[in-house]
C-alpha cells in the first residue's frame, strides 16, 4: 500500500515537471536545461519496469531514434571520433539517449494532453510578453545596451526600425531566433487544437483565441525567424481545413491568408533570406550564406555517401570546401550545415537522415492527434531543413517534448478506448 502511494506521488510530481518543460519551452535555454533536466529526473521515478511492451506503432519513432543513436555510434568508432560524438551527446542531447527507454517505460495516469497544451501556450504568450518588453526598455533608453555593435536606445521610433533591431535582439535573448519561431508556430498549433476540442467554446473565448493568435504571428513576424515563418503559414493553412467544415469559409480564409502573406512578403522587415550581396540578386545561391553552405555540404557527402565524414572533420572539410569556391566574409562563422539532414548526412552516412527523416513522419499517431502530429512533423521539418536542431538545448527540447507528447497522448487513448 504504501509502494502504491509512493507510485502515485511519483507520477504527480513527474507530470507537473511536464507541464513546468511545456511553459518554459519558449524561454532562455538556461532555464530549459533545468526544466528538462528536472522532468528527466522524475521520469526515473515514474518507469514501470514491469510494463509489458506492446508493438504499438506510436513506438516507432522511439525504436528508429534508438537505431539512429546506436549508429552513429558505430560511425564514429569506424572515424576513431567516438569522444567528438560522446562530447556532444552529453552536451546537448542526452535527453535523447534517455527518451526511448523513459518513453516506451513511463506510464502516468496523471497526464492530460489539454492541460500540457494550455501551460505551453500560456508559457509561450508570458514569453513573448516579456521578449518585447524587455525589448523596448532598452529601446526607451530605461536599460542601456546594443546588439551586434548597434546601440538599441533612440530619440525616435520607426516600427521598421523597431523590428530589424528586434530580429537581431531576439537570438542574445532567447539564443536561437529560428527555435522561438518554431515554439510560437506550435503554440498556434495547440491554440488551434484545443479551438477545435473545446466542448464549451463561448464567444468571448473564440474572441480571446484569435487574440492570442495575432500576438503569437505579430511577434512570430518580428522575430524574423524564417523556418517559423514557413511554419505559420502550413499551420494556418491546415489548420483552416482542420478548424471548418463548410468549402465556401475556407476558400474565403484560403485567399486571406494568400493575401495577408503576398502582403508580408512585400514588407522590407520581412527576413527570408540573407541578402550578402546587392549585386546577386538574379543568383539565389549567392544572395544568402545558407546556400553557399549547402552546396559545399552536397558536394562533401557525394564524395563520401554511406558513412559520412566524421564528427571532428565537419568544420575543417567545410572550410576546404569555402576555400576551393572562394567564399570569404562571415562564411566562416559557419562551422556546420545549418540544415539537420546535411549534418547527420555529413558526419554519419545518408542513412542517418534517412532515420531522421523517417522519425519525423506524422503516420504513426492517430486522428485524434493527427492535426498535432501533422503540425510537428511539418514545423520540425522545415525547421530542420534551415538549421542544425539537434545541436541546442532549445531544439533538442522541442522534439522531446512533442514526441513524449503524442506518445503518452496515444497510450491514454489506447487505454480509454478498452
Amino acid at each position: 500500500m504504501k509502494t502504491c502511494k509512493l507510485k502515485a506521488i511519483s507520477e504527480k510530481i513527474n507530470y507537473h515537471a511536464f507541464l513546468l518543460l511545456a511553459f518554459s519551452l519558449n524561454f532562455h535555454q538556461t532555464i530549459i536545461k533545468f526544466t528538462l533536466g528536472f522532468w528527466l529526473i522524475t521520469c526515473v521515478f515514474s518507469i514501470d519496469w514491469n510494463q509489458k511492451t506492446t508493438k504499438k506503432k506510436y513506438y516507432i519513432p522511439i525504436f528508429l531514434l534508438s537505431l539512429l543513436i546506436i549508429g552513429r555510434v558505430i560511425a564514429s568508432l569506424v572515424h576513431d571520433d567516438l569522444l567528438s560524438l560522446l562530447t556532444k551527446l552529453f552536451d546537448t542531447q542526452l535527453a535523447l539517449l534517455l527518451l526511448p527507454i523513459l518513453i516506451v517505460r513511463i506510464v502516468n495516469k496523471w497526464f492530460s494532453l489539454k492541460q500540457v497544451l494550455l501551460s505551453y501556450i500560456i508559457g509561450c504568450l508570458i514569453s513573448c510578453i516579456i521578449a518585447v518588453t524587455y525589448f523596448y526598455l532598452y529601446r526607451y533608453n530605461i536599460l542601456n545596451g546594443n546588439v551586434e555593435g548597434t546601440p538599441l536606445g533612440t530619440n525616435t521610433h520607426k516600427l521598421a526600425d523597431d523590428i530589424s533591431l528586434f530580429q537581431l535582439f531576439i537570438s542574445p535573448f532567447f539564443k536561437h531566433r529560428a527555435a522561438m519561431g518554431v515554439n510560437i508556430s506550435l503554440s498556434i498549433a495547440s491554440l488551434i487544437y484545443l479551438t477545435k476540442t473545446s466542448t464549451n467554446l463561448s464567444f468571448l473565448r473564440i474572441i480571446a483565441a484569435f487574440f492570442i493568435l495575432i500576438i503569437f504571428s505579430t511577434v512570430l513576424y518580428a522575430t524574423g525567424s524564417r523556418s517559423g515563418i514557413l511554419s505559420l503559414i502550413f499551420i494556418l493553412l491546415t489548420g483552416t481545413v482542420y478548424l471548418f467544415r463548410r468549402k465556401r469559409i475556407i476558400i474565403i480564409i484560403f485567399l486571406f491568408i494568400g493575401a495577408s502573406i503576398a502582403g508580408v512578403l512585400n514588407l522590407k522587415t520581412t527576413r527570408l533570406i540573407d541578402r550578402t550581396s546587392i549585386n546577386n540578386k538574379n543568383d539565389v545561391t549567392k544572395m544568402d550564406p545558407r546556400f553557399q553552405i549547402w552546396k559545399s555540404a552536397i558536394e562533401i557527402i557525394k564524395e563520401h555517401p554511406s558513412i559520412g565524414i566524421g564528427y571532428s572533420k565537419v568544420k575543417s572539410e567545410l572550410y576546404k570546401k569555402y576555400k576551393e569556391h572562394g567564399q570569404i566574409g562571415d562564411i566562416y562563422a559557419k562551422n556546420n550545415s545549418h540544415n539537420q539532414f546535411l549534418q547527420f548526412s555529413l558526419e554519419s552516412g545518408i542513412w542517418s537522415a534517412i532515420i531522421f527523416t523517417l522519425i519525423l513522419l506524422p503516420i504513426y499517431f492517430e486522428k485524434t492527434i493527427y492535426y498535432l502530429s501533422f503540425s510537428f512533423s511539418s514545423t520540425f521539418f522545415i525547421y530542420s531543413m534551415t538549421e542544425d536542431t539537434l545541436i541546442i538545448i532549445n531544439g533538442v527540447s522541442i522534439f522531446v517534448f512533442f514526441i513524449t507528447l503524442l506518445i503518452l497522448s496515444q497510450k491514454q487513448f489506447s487505454v480509454n478506448s478498452r
